[in-house]
């Protein structure tokens, strides 16, 4: 079956676990010489490092968004054990959202499914918010309805992942109205730029606020729900 596509050029989202404020790597190693050792020890064992010295050294173009401060090859790098809305573990994408609120309705709730599995004591978890640019040409999924079968969804994924498209664009069912995107070509992402940090309050049981260092606000779980139901209205 032939699907529609269309082209994205717009700001998506994604918030990871951080410290904050961001520190180099390998500062709490002490002084500068150990901390070099380990970069060159990192250097030798990261493949992210790897991958850009062999593109170096072929003399292929380096892709987009690497350098220092990079998120954009990590994805692409390092499978997803549990893998994507789209795709098994066997595919290494990026998953991304429309909006800051989405966002951070969407990594509360990744939070709250990894800390409930492993039975986490109550604790404060940092994280980043990133912006990524996407511009490229995508499978428009926003007209269908959303595929509840994980197994089926996967199926389709798995074509669309092998056509000429750089991607996936939909709607999720726990966001009405907001566009996500699975990107299958690191060429379609610019350099991602590091937004808000926040700090989620784990009691045990789930992410009871939602803390913003840039903004010094805090809300709720049920402020930020409400938030994005009023986002959707309007």
């Amino acid at each position: 079956m032939a699907y529609p596509t269309c082209d994205i050029d717009g700001q998506f989202h994604r918030i990871i676990p951080s410290r904050f404020p961001p520190v180099p790597l390998y500062e709490r190693l002490g002084p500068p010489a150990i901390q070099a050792a380990a970069e060159a020890f990192e250097a030798l064992t990261n493949p992210r490092l790897r991958a850009l010295e062999r593109l170096a050294q072929e003399g292929a173009a380096t892709p987009k968004g690497t350098g220092p401060q990079n998120w954009n090859m990590a994805p692409f790098e390092y499978p997803n054990p549990e893998g994507t809305i789209f795709l098994s573990p066997a595919y290494k994408v990026l998953e991304l959202v429309e909006g800051l609120t989405p966002a951070l309705v969407v990594a509360v709730q990744r939070r709250e499914d990894f800390l409930g599995g492993s039975r986490e004591a109550a604790i404060d978890v940092e994280m980043r918010a990133l912006v990524h640019k996407v511009k490229g040409r995508f499978a428009d999924l926003t007209g269908i309805p959303f595929e509840g079968d994980q197994a089926k969804r996967w199926k389709l994924g798995a074509e669309l992942y092998e056509s000429e498209v750089q991607g996936i664009v939909f709607h999720r069912p726990d966001l009405p109205g907001v566009r996500a995107v699975t990107v299958f070509d690191q060429n379609a992402l610019g350099r991602a730029v590091q937004a808000d940090h926040f700090r989620f309050v784990w009691n045990g049981e789930g992410i009871q606020r939602i803390g913003n260092f840039s903004t010094h606000e805090v809300m709720d779980r049920e402020t930020l729900m409400a938030s994005l139901d009023g986002q959707a209205a309007a």
